[in-house]
């Protein structure tokens, strides 16, 4: 959870307590507003956390990719062609196969 989501329910948490103290009873719609933004909180949480699980989710794909470039380039190049300034670039990270 972000440092601003948790500020943002804490002040939330904090202001409905302090209704409940001035008031000693809530109306209806300050509990529907206080349930919904707590709702609203937990989604942007749970979006939080699935930005991140893709975020890395995309960089194992590019480690693998690249690695499954590199392996293939090898496996079908004629020898004479390996080497800085005949192969390509490998275009998930870059690099290019070694001179031989």
């Amino acid at each position: 959870m972000s440092t601003n989501t948790k500020s943002q329910r804490n002040k939330i948490q904090h202001d409905y307590a302090q209704l409940q103290d001035d008031s000693l009873t809530t109306s209806f719609d300050a509990d529907a507003m206080y349930v919904a933004t707590l709702a609203i909180i937990n989604i942007a949480e749970t979006l939080e956390r699935i930005a991140k699980t893709l975020e890395n989710v995309d960089k194992q794909l590019q480690t693998t990719m690249a690695r499954a470039w590199a392996e293939g380039y090898a496996a079908n190049s004629p020898s004479h062609m390996i080497g800085p300034y005949h192969a390509p670039r490998n275009p998930y990270d870059g690099s290019t196969p070694e001179e031989e």
